[in-house]
């Protein structure tokens, strides 16, 4: 007998085959619309909304179930936005995909990619960031550099261009300075960590959002300008909107901007023009959503604040209305945030993901008022003649009548069990689908048997 793991997405209804052990998340990231899950073989999972190709795949169609991207070039991280995406690769060298119009794929044209596109020929990128129309990047020299929308001096102080052409098509080194260890962007803004600890923004701020005062043409930072005068940063998350969150190397949490919604933290809905300390607490992640942050404390507890996004029926989906943090359930063992446009995504100390927010599922808007299980590590026991399938679909699943598959796979015999192991249906199938309209609400293991008996196992629930 051989182990063959298996990751179950509840969420999307589908799941995945893998033939490994211990098989499980390892991170996740996420920010406005695009989801990728990463895997301990190596593995991406990506969907989400597309309507400019930010997942990809090739397509501008709305990816509701995950795909599984290719291994090559393989992608240490990827980096979302809300119309482009960027990724750097084990090779050192940067991709980016999506949206194009303003040159933030920094591939030397404005037309959008449907698939990941090199930047340039450089292979010594360490990390990158999506803006809401530019992008930035470190190399391992230090370096910062920066390419797309420039006309709130997001990138440089001069225009690339008079508008409408005030953006770059390339990158530009955005300071001669060679002792950059971090960098953060959110909207139309730019952050950067030095190796001595200091924080530097540039962009818009006409709310405050870099936390600098008002320079020059009154609504921008104009160059790149020291935030604070202390030299302790360790994390920046800039919202699409005009408010920043930040922890500091003791992890305490500050936050400055745009706080009408009260995503700043600090009980008011006040203006911050400055960073102020959010509460006494230490922190260990923060995301700033759209009009809301999530954050986890050191103790591993989740917390929630700001204002809420409402679904088509009115109900408040991502709690709560606060000014200031609200924990968010009881558990203790959250490691990760990550926060969109009115969903949120979050992974736990047990490789698990979870979800709350509004989603698609299947196609159809979801919301979920608390964290839900979408993702987690299990295993199922099988013979040794089982052969992985990597990206095997059953759908709809749940399911009330019927448990579909690709149509592709040419399965001869459908092999269905209860959790105790007891077997409540063997037939033999010439399509692409089995009736289990009679079948007992409850769980399933179903096995499809292929002609030249190789075998797939899967789980479904029937309702």
């Amino acid at each position: 007998m051989k182990k063959v793991y298996y990751l179950l997405a509840m969420l999307g209804s589908f799941q995945f085959l893998h033939s490994q052990s211990n098989l499980c998340v390892t991170d996740i990231s996420f920010k406005y619309y695009t989801l990728s899950i990463f895997t301990n073989d190596g593995k991406i999972y990506t969907w989400g909304q597309n309507p400019y190709g930010q997942v990809g795949n090739g397509t501008t169609q709305t990816q509701n179930t995950p795909w599984l991207r290719p291994t090559t070039p393989k992608f240490v991280n990827i980096y979302p936005s809300i119309n482009h995406a960027a990724a750097v690769s084990d090779d050192g060298k940067i991709y980016t995909w999506g949206r194009n119009d303003r040159g933030a794929l920094g591939d030397g044209t404005i037309i959008n990619k449907l698939t990941p596109v090199q930047v340039g020929s450089s292979t010594d990128w360490v990390k990158a960031q999506a803006g809401n129309a530019h992008t930035i990047a470190l190399k391992n020299n230090g370096t910062l550099w920066g390419w797309g929308n420039n006309s709130a001096c997001e990138l440089t102080s001069t225009e690339a261009a008079p508008y409408p052409n005030d953006f770059y098509k390339q990158p530009v080194q955005l300071s001669p300075d060679n002792d950059w260890i971090d960098i953060a962007s959110g909207g139309a803004r730019t952050f950067a960590i030095k190796s001595n600890g200091t924080l530097w923004g540039r962009g818009r701020n006409d709310k405050f959002s870099v936390g600098a005062p008002l320079l020059a043409n009154g609504t921008c930072v104009v160059n790149l300008t020291q935030i604070g005068t202390t030299a302790d940063w360790k994390k920046v998350s800039s919202s699409v909107n005009d408010f920043t969150l930040a922890i500091k190397t003791n992890n305490t949490l500050w936050g400055w901007g745009d706080n009408i919604d009260g995503a700043v933290g600090n009980g008011t809905s006040q203006l911050v023009q400055t960073p102020v300390q959010i509460g006494n607490d230490t922190w260990k992640d923060v995301a700033a959503g759209t009009s809301y942050t999530i954050g986890i404390k050191s103790n591993g507890t989740l917390w929630g604040w700001g204002r809420g996004c409402w679904d088509t029926s009115g109900t408040i989906v991502v709690p709560p209305n606060s000014l200031s943090p609200v924990q968010v359930g009881t558990d203790s063992n959250w490691v990760k945030v990550a926060a969109g446009g009115c969903g949120n995504y979050a992974l736990r100390a047990d490789n698990t993901v979870w979800a709350w927010g509004g989603v698609f599922n299947n196609g159809v808007y979801t919301s979920y008022t608390t964290p839900t299980l979408i993702f987690q590590c299990e295993s199922l026991s099988t013979s040794e003649n089982d052969k992985e399938l990597s990206n095997l679909v059953l759908y709809p699943n749940p399911t009330v009548d019927k448990i579909s598959w690709a149509q592709n796979i040419p399965i001869e015999k459908v092999s269905i069990y209860d959790m105790s192991a007891r077997k409540v249906l063997s037939e033999n199938v010439s399509g692409s689908s089995v009736n289990v309209s009679h079948l007992t609400n409850g769980t399933y293991m179903i096995r499809l048997e292929k002609k030249d008996k190789t075998f797939y196992n899967s789980k479904f629930i029937k309702k």
